[in-house]
């Protein structure tokens, strides 16, 4: 039986754990694909392509919870946003935790040649 995303996306939000398990099965496709992309943006990082499943499976959740029919958006477009911005955020962070360490470390070398400069 073929249902469309807005009913299973209702039943979900009602807290269906059967139509949560569809919209994630539904999805597993997008979000290997979403994930396999992004790891490619990132190959020396350390990332592993599970984490960053991890995240686009919550930004899927997010959408199931967030989602209104109201909205003129598809629920499809709508999990893309959620699912890709996740994706996103999650290499930026990473990214940014990176280079932050290294920066704070090179800050560190500086304040003490400066210092015993000083001396």
């Amino acid at each position: 039986m073929e249902y469309n995303d807005y009913e299973v996306v209702s039943l979900a939000q009602e807290g269906n754990e059967d139509a949560i398990s569809l919209l994630y099965q539904k999805y597993k496709p997008i979000i290997i694909k979403k994930s396999k992309n992004a790891i490619m943006y990132a190959p020396h990082h350390g990332i592993e392509i599970s984490d960053i499943m991890q995240e686009a499976y919550i930004g899927l959740d997010e959408a199931i919870k967030n989602f209104s029919q109201d909205d003129s958006a598809t629920f499809y477009t709508f999990a893309m946003v959620c699912i890709e911005r996740k994706i996103f955020n999650y290499l930026i962070l990473l990214l940014f935790l990176k280079h932050y360490i290294v920066f704070v470390s090179l800050l560190d070398k500086i304040f003490l040649v400066h210092f015993l400069i000083l001396l």
